[in-house]
């Protein structure tokens, strides 16, 4: 028989066992990741909208046309979240309504995602829309640092929705070029092809449950005299959608890095002073207008998801890990690459030739921000430029080597998925 003093010591140590397995086995019987892919056949999704603008909307840096303050709220920002499912993979694209955020960032953000829904981390994808009117997440002001606490658990929140909304859906791609007013800034001669592609998910009666969006120009209509929190352009587009198609819509921006919505001024391209909601609403509703009634291609797909990624090293990168990471996402009739900065035309275009298509997609901002993303062949080549000497995107650019590493990253990820060399 055990003393009674022994009894008391060892039911210490029992309690700590069992809760610590409770704690490892936290998923134990299913995560939401297993749960909504054991939640049914075929393909599916999931979709949810948080609202993370910052709660005191007064004061709060913003980000694009620094320095400078907000004075008020506009539109809500949100974190809107897709989670595509079919009978052995889920994948989460996050839509955040941000000016773009580093590696450091959406990391912690994806580990509580991870450790709270069981999702693989490959398959989760962050991505900042990049407008001018949100809170200043590329560098560290005082006044962004609680709303930095609070974003995460947000984001989480709409992920795990997201997850057990799931319904059975059909997919509907589209593509074609929009007539809207946007200009490539760094060479005002060159047409602008305004590609964009619409992926619309109807759920069994053919009511549409989601849309995703893909298009390329920088939402900097309001320009630096506005101080209201706001999406810019990319609010009106997705309202207008959401009002025409009805369900949710998610917008990402594209290869935006050198496009701009067409100058104020005729001889100030870059510049945006007097730009106006209404201005904003009129890009944002033209470019929704042709995306849903403009496509020159349009088929009904069968999706079968296929994820790569790929760690690509930065010549002298910041840390004592300086790297970035690109991705695949193969949807059987379209791919999507994941680009983690700002991609010029030219850049975008030639990952997309990596891909085979028909529809091929670039999402730029995506889990990392490493800024212009220049090909080196158009280094310093740019025909217009506001500074006395060199090209905007280059000054501000991380490194010219970064888009010869980041190509060559795409060529390998592309030939180890479809068998296509460089």
């Amino acid at each position: 028989m055990i003393p009674e003093l022994f009894r008391h010591i060892l039911i210490f140590p029992a309690i700590f066992i069992a809760l610590a397995f409770n704690s490892c086995s936290k998923f134990r019987d299913e995560s939401p990741a297993e749960k909504a892919l054991n939640s049914g056949e075929g393909l599916r999704i999931g979709v949810a909208v948080a609202d993370i603008s910052p709660e005191e909307i007064d004061g709060i840096d913003l980000g694009g046309y620094e320095p400078r303050t907000s004075n008020g709220l506009h539109d809500p920002l949100t974190a809107r979240c897709i989670v595509i499912i079919d009978d052995e993979t889920v994948v989460a694209l996050i839509s955040l309504d941000l000016i773009g955020m580093f590696k450091s960032h959406t990391n912690k953000i994806k580990h509580q995602i991870v450790r709270e829904t069981g999702l693989d981390e490959d398959h989760i994808f962050l991505h900042s829309i990049h407008t001018h009117s949100g809170p200043s997440m590329l560098n560290f002001g005082l006044s962004t640092i609680s709303y930095r606490s609070r974003l995460s658990r947000r984001i989480t929140n709409a992920v795990i929705d997201a997850l057990e909304t799931n319904i059975n859906v059909t997919a509907i791609i589209s593509s074609g070029h929009s007539s809207a007013g946007t200009i490539n800034r760094r060479y005002p001669e060159r047409p602008v092809s305004n590609k964009f592609t619409a992926i619309e998910f109807q759920d069994t009666a053919r009511a549409t449950f989601a849309t995703l969006l893909n298009f390329a120009c920088h939402p900097v209509v309001l320009g630096p005299n506005n101080r209201k929190i706001s999406a810019d352009f990319v609010h009106y587009l997705r309202n207008y959608v959401e009002n025409e198609r009805g369900g949710t819509a998610i917008f990402f921006s594209g290869s935006l890095g050198d496009i701009n919505p067409t100058p104020i001024h005729d001889n100030w391209i870059y510049g945006r002073d007097g730009g106006t909601f209404g201005m904003a609403e009129e890009l944002g509703s033209d470019i929704a207008d042709d995306m849903l009634y403009a496509a020159e291609l349009k088929d009904t797909i069968s999706i079968e998801l296929r994820v790569k990624t790929k760690r690509c090293t930065l010549n002298n990168g910041p840390g004592p890990d300086p790297y970035t990471e690109i991705a695949i996402l193969d949807l059987g009739m379209a791919q999507i690459a994941m680009i983690p900065g700002e991609p010029l035309t030219s850049f975008g275009e030639r990952i997309e030739s990596f891909l085979p298509g028909p529809y091929t997609l670039v999402f730029g901002l995506t889990n990392d921000y490493v800024s212009y993303i220049v090909p080196a062949d158009e280094w310093e080549t740019c025909s217009y430029s506001f500074l006395s000497s060199g090209c905007y995107e280059e000054s501000a650019a991380f490194d010219k080597a970064v888009a010869g590493l980041l190509e060559k990253g795409f060529s390998d990820l592309a030939g180890e998925m479809f068998g296509m060399e460089d």
